[in-house]
């Protein structure tokens, strides 16, 4: 350091002292200000890994044209993420069931009371 009150100042903080800057005068707001005596550790803390969270779609802008307009294309866009999941999840239940069961025709419940 060049400036001979900077190098004083690290000096005495360095031997034991503390400095107080006052934010504003005449009121008890200030900083203190002092050289850490603690034990410094072998290695730097570790990150710690933050909890999983599920990412969204970005935040959706506004159409501020014609709202009609607007709000069937918001539907529509509505309608089509709702059939892809129902899609998605009809397709898991059918893989799920079971090969063996006959088909309705066979095992149909009510086949003595249609008059054949």
């Amino acid at each position: 350091m060049r400036d001979q009150f900077a190098r004083e100042t690290l000096t005495a903080l360095q031997s034991g002292d503390h400095l107080e800057l006052v934010y504003e005068e005449g009121k008890p707001w200030f900083w203190k200000v002092l050289v850490s005596d603690s034990v410094r550790p072998a290695e730097a803390p570790k990150l710690t890994q933050r909890p999983g969270m599920k990412r969204v779609q970005r935040k959706q802008t506004l159409d501020l044209s014609d709202p009609i307009t607007s709000r069937v294309a918001e539907h529509n866009r509505a309608v089509e993420l709702n059939s892809k999941d129902v899609k998605d999840e009809v397709s898991v239940v059918l893989a799920g069931l079971k090969k063996e069961t006959p088909p309705p025709e066979t095992n149909n419940q009510f086949a003595s009371l249609s008059s054949n």
